[in-house]
């Protein structure tokens, strides 16, 4: 049983060794921060959070989906392709009253979502912070 369970986690640890993961960086200071804006492993990519700000919130989620597009678009992948989103917002309530524009920027293929209200972002001007797991 030992070498049994002693198999299972070699194969594993070898199904995540950093062999199979590729790390995009995207713009030049993140490797200042010390993150990559997106992680692919096997067939599912990791969008670091994308932030945005505006004049007003309804301004501001628009912003963080249009940057979203656009690195989807670089990775070859499609909205319809996305498994999971968390979005962070300073305003909770006003996150909610964009759910009809988020809505129609899913379409009919909607992701497991998680929101959750913080207190700021890693910029006072940012409203929102949205992270994905996109499928291949």
């Amino acid at each position: 049983m030992k070498f049994f369970a002693s198999c299972l986690i070699c194969i594993f640890l070898s199904a995540c060794s950093s062999k199979n993961i590729e790390r995009h960086q995207i713009n030049s200071w993140e490797a200042d921060i010390g993150y990559s804006q997106i992680v692919k492993h096997g067939n599912l990519f990791y969008f670091s959070g994308v932030t945005c700000g505006g004049a007003t919130d309804a301004d501001a989620l628009p912003m963080c989906y249009q940057a979203l597009d656009e690195l989807l678009k670089k990775m070859n992948l499609s909205r319809d392709k996305i498994i999971q989103e968390t979005i962070y917002a300073r305003n909770i309530e006003n996150l909610k009253k964009q759910i009809p524009m988020r809505k129609q920027w899913y379409g009919e293929h909607f992701p497991a979502a998680t929101w959750v209200q913080v207190d700021r972002l890693y910029d006072e001007s940012h409203r929102f912070e949205i992270e994905l797991i996109v499928s291949e």
